[in-house]
């Protein structure tokens, strides 16, 4: 007989071991503090008050303080 207690799971594709790998890489990295960091005592500051910015032909936006004092220039596009 041929009774494997295994035999009734489903196996496991390749983008879940893919999306496993990529989350635990994301988890481990993010807990790691990096070399530049370390060697400046970088601290991490988080800002209140935003506004997002978006760029003349609107490829990115930004979030930036609404206290900052920015001037918004924009050639011809």
């Amino acid at each position: 007989m041929n009774n494997h207690p295994y035999k009734s799971m489903k196996p496991v594709s390749k983008i879940t071991y893919s999306v496993l790998l990529i989350a635990s890489l994301l988890l481990f990295s993010c807990a790691k503090q990096s070399e530049i960091s370390k060697d400046f005592n970088c601290l991490t500051t988080a800002y209140k008050n935003l506004e997002k910015v978006d760029d003349v032909k609107n490829l990115f936006s930004l979030q930036l303080p609404k206290n900052w004092k920015i001037n918004l220039y924009q050639d011809e596009v």
